[in-house]
């Protein structure tokens, strides 16, 4: 866990196992979605090797967008229910 968070921003590393592709993979298209986009937002440099080493085609990552995005609108729903 610890190495998957420490690696998840080097394309160099994350690519070196399945945990830190995973992370880095979520992370990159939480930050394409928009979503907790800070100054260095759209600067990550991709290692084109990262959908293969996490099996993942086009459609996948797309469809992963999709409902990533649909759980994220949930969450902002319900919390607004809550701070109300």
């Amino acid at each position: 866990m610890v190495r998957a968070v420490r690696n998840h921003h080097d394309p160099d590393l994350y690519i070196q196992d399945d945990l830190s592709a995973l992370l880095a993979m979520s992370d990159i298209l939480t930050v394409q979605l928009g979503i907790g986009v800070g100054v260095d937002g759209f600067r990550y440099r991709i290692n084109p090797e990262l959908p293969s080493r996490l099996e993942l085609d086009q459609a996948a990552i797309h469809q992963c967008m999709i409902e990533g995005y649909r759980e994220y609108q949930n969450a902002q729903d319900i919390l607004g229910l809550i701070n109300k």
